[in-house]
């Protein structure tokens, strides 16, 4: 059995690894589950993900270095997880409280 590092949250972020959309199923601060569609996910894979997250200044983006950690091709599923970079953190928290102040933000429950 695994756990969660993080929490998990459904947030209205758009997602982009290597050129493609991938709708996102939940996301933290560490890891997103997205929606594979046609992208080619493999496990391991080390990809550039772009993520648009709408703010308060409007849509701003991150590019951010990933690794795919699991791949459901049955439910159509990947999971990646984050490269830990400080600045992102630092966001990606003040994000969230963001969310948290304009009554946005939709916390998940994890196993």
């Amino acid at each position: 059995m695994s756990t969660r590092k993080s929490v998990r949250y459904k947030l209205p972020v758009n997602v982009f690894i290597d050129g493609h959309h991938c709708p996102v199923i939940d996301f933290s601060r560490t890891g997103a589950g997205l929606i594979k569609n046609e992208f080619d996910a493999k496990v391991n894979a080390e990809v550039e993900i772009i993520i648009v997250f709408p703010h308060k200044s409007g849509n701003e983006g991150w590019g951010v270095k990933g690794e795919i950690v699991r791949v459901d091709e049955n439910k159509n599923f990947f999971a990646v997880d984050f490269v830990e970079d400080e600045n992102f953190r630092k966001f990606f928290n003040e994000f969230i409280e963001y969310l948290r102040s304009e009554n946005k933000l939709e916390m998940l429950k994890t196993r």
